[in-house]
């Protein structure tokens, strides 16, 4: 599927234009030392921290999911492969959040690797956000 495709209608469906300032960008300020994600991610993305964050190839031949993107999973991921996530660092043992390194960025770019996140979009989607679920299956 072509990677803008699907961004629009994730961008649609979940209603990310309208969002500015997610509470995840004050986090990425206390997980990098330095800004270096901004080198490697969207314009855009920086400031509402939902949506498209790193920018693949034209042509995604893979589809994943995840809630936290951690080392060892975008390690696994195959190249042309686009990432939905619900946030946009991991979750590390120890309940520390921890960054993704220039290493992995780079190798998302190299192998033309998308990486679209929802977090603010998906917990305060009507349908989908995680309360909304859990009350639905209780």
């Amino acid at each position: 599927m072509r990677r803008d495709a699907l961004v629009q209608l994730l961008d649609e469906a979940l209603g990310v234009e309208r969002v500015r300032g997610d509470d995840w960008l004050q986090v990425l300020s206390v997980v990098y030392e330095t800004p270096y994600w901004r080198d490697f991610t969207e314009a855009a993305w920086a400031g509402r921290g939902n949506g498209l964050m790193v920018r693949g190839a034209d042509e995604a031949e893979h589809v994943v999911t995840c809630v936290f993107p951690s080392e060892a999973i975008l390690r696994r991921v195959k190249p042309r492969t686009f990432v939905f996530t619900e946030h946009p660092i991991d979750d590390a043992e120890g309940d520390v959040f921890a960054p993704i390194s220039t290493r992995t960025f780079q190798r998302l770019r190299r192998d033309g690797i998308s990486v679209y996140t929802a977090h603010a979009t998906i917990d305060h989607h009507p349908q989908l956000s995680p309360s909304v679920l859990i009350a639905r299956a209780l």
